[in-house]
């Protein structure tokens, strides 16, 4: 103790205290515990298997759900299927393994200590058989449900119900209903469809909240690229009215022809329409639109027609050597054949063209008319 100067004793250590407390207080903070490491797969499979034998018959059945299955028999050893298999084989806990894939030999691909504990139980799911089956299944996906839910609250019903409506006007759009035949016609499978309209869903925001055909067809076309639309769109000009007059004669029902049917239809669209006389557009003579059709030959937007096409029985073995000494003929009187008179065959389909058309640049408004219209 210290007297000051009217007398009065205090603790000079009394004003430490406080400071030597603090000291004590930061130092009994706990340390910040570290992260738990990572778990290997083995460690996180030992903890399954321990999970799974601990159980009896009365607990509650454990679904497991493999999504694309064939890629589980692609990791080492399979372990991971043959510990659930054998766990579902030892009846000691009520376990269903589903396995779902589009490989119709999955089941090869196991090993045979995995095969073994198989059930061998398969369900086999078709592709849609009709185009009806597909859009109503695209048509679904893209709707909302109405069904008040934590996800949609009330509030949304108005714009739900105009969300659908959209979706319905959408459907009902003819060129819609084209751009889904043609994946229609390419592939049935549903996941394929899905992820097409999986980028059309990423086009909507809170700017544009509903589907609409531009947007769609936008979307889906930077996926249905096809690589001979995207050849014609460097061809020339002539070059494109040659493919277009080709387009016409299948319209006719001419599967084949020649170079001089092609360029007596071109000819006959140059002279005969009005929009072309008034637009004074190049007319080309014959042998500048044989160099063009000979470079479609090049670039096998055309290929030679077979000029036998016949089949093989082995029941009648005259008719086949026969056959093959008339297709072998045939071939010879091609070599001498000349060019302009050279059956052919359009690679391109007609709504290939029409596509080709659509994305041509620069293209003067007849040719566009001509190629679009029947």
């Amino acid at each position: 103790k210290s007297e000051n100067k009217q007398g009065n004793s205090t603790p000079v250590a009394s004003a430490k205290r406080p400071i030597r407390r603090a000291r004590s207080t930061r130092q009994k903070q706990p340390i910040p515990a570290t992260p738990p490491p990572k778990r290997t797969f083995s460690e996180t499979l030992v903890y399954l298997l321990s999970f799974l034998k601990k159980g009896g018959r009365r607990e509650n059945p454990i679904v497991f759900i493999l999504d694309e299955f064939d890629l589980f028999s692609q990791h080492p050893k399979q372990t991971l299927l043959y510990t659930l298999f054998d766990v579902v084989q030892s009846h000691q806990l009520p376990v269903l393994v589903i396995g779902i894939t589009a490989r119709l030999d999955a089941v090869e691909l196991l090993e045979k200590r995995v095969k073994s504990r198989f059930s061998h139980r398969q369900i086999s799911v078709y592709p849609p058989s009709d185009f009806k089956t597909l859009t109503s299944i695209a048509r679904n996906a893209l709707k909302v449900q109405l069904e008040n839910s934590p996800a949609f609250p009330d509030a949304c019903l108005e714009y739900r119900q105009e969300f659908n409506e959209r979706v319905q006007s959408l459907f009902d759009n003819p060129a819609f209903q084209q751009l889904l035949r043609r994946q229609y016609d390419i592939l049935r499978d549903v996941r394929s469809l899905y992820r097409l309209l999986l980028s059309f869903a990423f086009s909507l925001s809170i700017d544009h909240p509903f589907f609409t055909f531009t947007k769609a067809y936008t979307s889906i076309q930077k996926q249905l690229l096809d690589s001979k639309v995207e050849l014609i769109k460097e061809i020339s000009l002539l070059e494109l009215c040659l493919i277009i007059a080709m387009k016409h004669l299948l319209d006719q029902d001419m599967v084949k022809f020649n170079f001089e049917m092609v360029y007596n239809e071109y000819k006959a669209f140059m002279t005969s329409s009005r929009d072309v006389i008034r637009s004074g557009m190049k007319h080309y003579k014959k042998g500048v639109a044989l160099k063009a059709f000979e470079h479609l030959l090049t670039l096998e937007l055309i290929r030679p027609a077979e000029s036998v096409s016949g089949s093989f029985n082995e029941t009648n073995l005259g008719a086949s050597t026969t056959a093959v000494t008339h297709a072998a003929s045939a071939r010879l009187a091609s070599v001498h054949c000349p060019k302009e008179y050279t059956m052919v065959q359009l690679v391109l389909d007609v709504a290939q063209v029409e596509d080709a058309v659509r994305a041509y640049q620069d293209c003067p408004q007849a040719i566009r008319h001509w190629g679009l219209t029947n």
